[in-house]
């Protein structure tokens, strides 16, 4: 399946060669951000030779490297997913998400829970406070880092991520 999209998506794996002495590679998309200076898009995830999967390291992918014919691999689906697991587990993760809301500050560099409007990126993360222009000055605002430190989501509402404290 050949990717209509103008870069890579997450949660989608890409493959490529450049030319016929190249090496046949294979990307797994997990995340995509903009550069904190340039904001061009930079595609998180892993790559790997295509013939040994056991050689996956980490990369990041700008635009430059999109231009360079990947192509879209991802298996898809051969039938719909017709279970309540996807509704149970969005209803639970609310549940739980409320109970452990606690009013006040979230300091940087906290482990956080998102639960906010976009479901896909709901997951652990450290909070820092956002200062980008984007953001309301009279409301503090926060932007999501993975464990590596990684902008995930910016203007982020205090009210959509609960402190993760453990008891």
């Amino acid at each position: 399946m050949t990717s209509s999209s103008a870069f890579f998506e997450p949660g989608r794996t890409y493959a490529r060669a450049d030319g016929p002495a190249a090496i046949p590679q294979v990307f797994r998309c997990d995340q995509v951000a903009p550069h904190p200076v340039t904001r061009d898009p930079h595609a998180h995830g892993f790559i790997a030779p295509a013939a040994d999967a056991a050689e996956w390291e980490h990369t990041s992918l700008t635009a430059f490297a999109w231009g360079r014919g990947w192509e879209d691999v991802t298996p898809e689906p051969d039938e719909p997913d017709t279970s309540d697991s996807a509704a149970f587990f969005a209803e639970a993760f609310e549940q739980i998400a409320g109970e452990l809301q606690e009013a006040g500050v979230i300091w940087p560099g906290e482990l956080v829970i998102y639960h906010g409007e976009l479901p896909e990126y709901r997951a652990l993360y450290l909070a820092d406070v956002c200062e980008c222009e984007g953001c309301d000055k009279d409301d503090v605002q926060y932007v999501l880092r993975t464990q590596d430190g990684i902008a995930v989501l910016r203007n982020v509402r205090r009210e959509a991520i609960t402190p993760a404290r453990i008891a």
